[in-house]
């Protein structure tokens, strides 16, 4: 049988992908929390992909808590559980709020670990103290393609509707692109070297425009280098700013 795995036409009812690599072992992450709670998540997607030097990775269709916490933290520990603690690590894997430990939600005893400060399971058969290195997001693909405007984007912004509006500081141009990054609307600006945009207003129906002036290396010549621009008329509003507590 061959199939394509973004079409999914193996006509069978789950993708078998997940069942070619067998067994997977299943890592069980503990991360710090930037408040404080210990996070234990189990990841399926595990594995050790290096041994000179040693490391490890895990991974998740979408952004998790484990991911946040390692990339803050800068550390992580892979547990690795026995039989007799698969039930317990099968209720850590149910999703309840940030603040909420698993290993206190579900009583799992945790211990010291001695290169990192995050705690790991002390009853599992062994624990890995990682330090993180970095994330990689896959599936990659182009939104926009930049060449026919013969210039690089520079600063962005979304709208109300979920187009993105892109300065381009080379052409003397923004423009707008809908969701599937097809161009929308090109403006051409009364000045070379357009640098940002925003919305801003009492009902956020005007969009902003900055133009550079100079910096260490460039200095923009012609009228309007250095002046910040209202487009008023667009027929389309900006998204409210969304406010942080802390």
């Amino acid at each position: 049988m061959h199939y394509t795995p973004d079409k999914n036409d193996h006509g069978l009812a789950y993708s078998p992908f997940n069942a070619l690599v067998s067994p997977r072992p299943i890592g069980w992450i503990s991360t710090l929390t930037p408040t404080g709670p210990v996070n234990l998540a189990p990841y399926s997607f595990y594995n050790a992909v290096s041994g000179h030097p040693p490391f490890v990775m895990f991974a998740s269709s979408t952004p998790k808590d484990s991911r946040r916490n390692a990339e803050q933290a800068g550390e992580f520990v892979v547990n690795l559980a026995g039989f007799a603690m698969r039930d317990a690590m099968g209720r850590s894997s149910e999703a309840v709020a940030e603040e909420v430990s698993e290993p206190d939600l579900l009583g799992i005893d945790m211990a010291p670990s001695i290169a990192v400060k995050t705690p790991r399971v002390a009853l599992a058969q062994a624990a890995l103290e990682c330090r993180y290195d970095k994330t990689v997001i896959s599936n990659k693909q182009m939104f926009v393609d930049t060449e026919p405007f013969n210039s690089g984007a520079d600063g962005m912004t979304i709208d109300a509707e979920g187009f993105l509006w892109v300065a381009f500081v080379n052409s003397g141009e923004i423009a707008r692109f809908d969701p599937l990054g097809r161009t929308a609307l090109v403006v051409d600006m009364p000045c070379r070297m357009p640098t940002n945009v925003g919305f801003g207003g009492p009902t956020l129906d005007a969009l902003y425009v900055t133009s550079l002036k100079q910096t260490p290396n460039i200095t923009a010549d012609g009228p309007g280098a250095g002046w910040l621009y209202s487009i008023t008329g667009l027929g389309v509003k900006g998204l409210p700013e969304t406010r942080f507590n802390g």
